[in-house]
Formats: C-alpha cells, sequence, structure tokens
C-alpha cells in the first residue's frame, strides 16, 4: 500500500518546499523515488532524498532511515493521529450519508465512504504535513531557539497558505493543490487499508464460523456416539 502512493507522499514534500509549482509540476519529478516508508525514520529520510533530488546538495546529511526520532517527530505523530481519524472516527458517517443518498447498501457504499472519510482527515493533516515536510527539510531550523522555530513554522503556514492582495488576506492558490495532492496520498492508502482490513476480518469471521460449526457437529457425534455405548451397556 504505501510503496504504492509514496510518489503522492514525496510530491507533497517537493510542495512544502517550492510553492510555485503546480501538482502536475511535483509529481513530474518523482519517478525514481519510489523508497517505501511508514515510520519517522524512513519517511523523514524519504522526504530528504526527494528534497536533495530536485535540489542537490541541500541537506548533506540524510536522516537514518533506522532513527526513530529527531526534527519533526512530535508534528509527524500529530499528523498520523489526525489522518488515521479517517479511517476510524469519518468512514462509518460518511458511509451512512452515502448510503442514504443512494438508497442501497453494498460494497461500493462502503468503499464510497471509506474515501471520503479518508478526505476529510486528509484536508485535516495537509498542513500538518506540510509542516513536518518544511521541518525535515529546512535544515537551518536545527541551528534556531525554540521561540525563533515556532515564528518560522508559523511564518511558512502563512506563506504557504495566505495571501495579501489589494489589502485583503486570503487563502492562497497553493491551499486546493495540497489539499489534493495530500488527499492522493492519504485517502488512497487509507482507503486501501479499510478495505484490506475490512476483508481479512471478513474471511477470518467466516473461518470462525466454520470451526465453531465443525466442532457442533464433533460435539454432537461425541454426544451421539456416547449416547449409542449407554445404550449398549444398559442392554446388556
Amino acid at each position: 500500500v504505501m510503496f504504492t502512493v509514496t510518489p503522492f507522499r514525496n510530491g507533497l514534500t517537493l510542495g512544502s518546499t517550492n510553492i510555485a509549482a503546480s501538482a502536475r509540476e511535483l509529481y513530474g519529478v518523482l519517478t525514481s523515488l519510489t523508497e517505501t516508508a511508514i515510520v519517522y525514520g524512513a519517511e523523514t529520510c524519504n522526504a530528504q532524498m526527494a528534497t536533495n533530488a530536485k535540489t542537490p546538495g541541500k541537506i548533506p546529511a540524510v536522516h537514518s532511515a533506522y532513527k526513530p526520532f529527531g526534527p519533526g517527530v512530535g508534528i509527524h505523530a500529530l499528523r498520523n493521529i489526525i489522518a488515521t481519524a479517517g479511517l476510524r472516527i469519518f468512514c462509518d458517517p460518511c458511509t451512512l450519508a452515502v448510503e442514504k443518498a443512494t438508497g442501497k447498501s453494498n460494497g461500493l457504499t462502503q468503499l464510497g465512504g471509506d474515501f471520503a472519510g479518508n478526505v476529510m482527515a486528509a484536508c485535516l493533516s495537509a498542513p500538518v504535513h506540510q509542516l513536518y515536510g518544511f521541518t525535515v527539510t529546512t535544515p537551518e531550523l536545527q541551528n534556531m531557539s525554540g521561540s525563533e522555530k515556532k515564528d518560522r513554522m508559523i511564518q511558512f503556514l502563512k506563506e504557504q497558505y495566505l495571501e495579501t492582495k489589494d489589502g485583503r488576506t486570503r487563502l492562497s492558490s497553493v491551499v486546493p493543490r495540497d489539499l489534493f495532492m495530500r488527499s492522493m496520498y492519504v485517502a488512497v492508502a487509507y482507503t486501501m487499508y479499510g478495505t484490506l482490513e475490512r476483508t481479512l476480518v471478513g474471511c477470518g469471521r467466516s473461518d470462525l464460523a466454520v470451526l465453531a460449526a465443525g466442532s457442533a457437529l464433533a460435539h454432537l457425534r461425541s454426544g451421539a456416539a456416547t449416547a449409542l455405548v449407554a445404550s449398549y451397556v444398559v442392554y446388556d
């Protein structure tokens, strides 16, 4: 699953360092970057590799894929908590809404509900993910004090998502780009996870039902055999 959607994640990483690029332009530099990662160390390493692929030498010492802590680890954890909410909280209400709207309840409505719930979580977690990407691909942050780092992060979010024109501040055109790219990564990945999980649980329940039926049948046969032996004993 993560191997399949890694290019989408790398596109988000590059988006945090290139505000002017479109989604198509960002995806265009990702064909050779298929590093699979699901934990902090590997994902941070992957993000820095994606950055170096676009800007060679920007990060001289790439984070070790086997080191489970480092810059942005708290942001990484928060992002994952928000993203998981789609699979565990939003999917069921979204599925009910899809079923109500279509008047049907089947595998397709379940898939649609899962995807819609995961899109919601993806959109909520997009700014957090971009902040994580910015943190791990901006080496100079490590030389700043806590307050300076906080101010720089706030500045990044403002530059990324707000623009001022004619004295008015509004959301920038980067917002739909980041929401789309985050949804392509998170919603696809977590919907695949949810479908796989549901399939495995269903298979497990079927197997348990077969085992239970087999056990009950064996018990009945054992009881019948015991009763038969008892009748012979009484007859003798």
